[in-house]
């Protein structure tokens, strides 16, 4: 049977999908190493029933932070995560999205400033 044009460009999109959840994988893992190398409690939160939750929960000297991870080519939160996010700053936690280990690493730089720790 031969396969239609359609059905090769299909498979490229399957394909191309899964590579960007490898990529969003690989970057998750590499931002958990990082955060867990520092001080504090870190969680990734996995629970795929409720949606708008950040990828990432933690707490450093009492306070309350928050993680969104999203793929480096231009993915953005949806308007849930957007606005649980917001709440999450309201309510004096810190909560931000991110597309790379470096943005989280920049912002640990600055939530320890914040909180009076030492940078490692």
């Amino acid at each position: 049977m031969k396969k239609r044009k359609n059905d090769d460009e299909a498979e490229v999109r399957r394909l191309s999908c899964q590579d960007l959840y490898r990529k969003e994988k690989s970057i998750q893992n590499a931002v958990m190493k990082y955060l867990r190398s520092q001080e504090g409690w870190w969680v990734k939160i996995s629970d795929r029933f409720v949606a708008g939750i950040p990828d990432i929960i933690g707490c450093l000297n009492g306070r309350f932070f928050s993680i969104e991870l999203k793929r480096p080519r231009g993915e953005r939160p949806t308007a849930l995560q957007m606005h649980n996010m917001e709440l999450i700053n309201k309510a004096g936690g810190r909560a931000v999205w991110v597309k790379s280990l470096q943005e989280v690493k920049d912002y640990v730089k600055r939530w320890k400033i914040l909180v009076g720790n030492k940078i490692k």
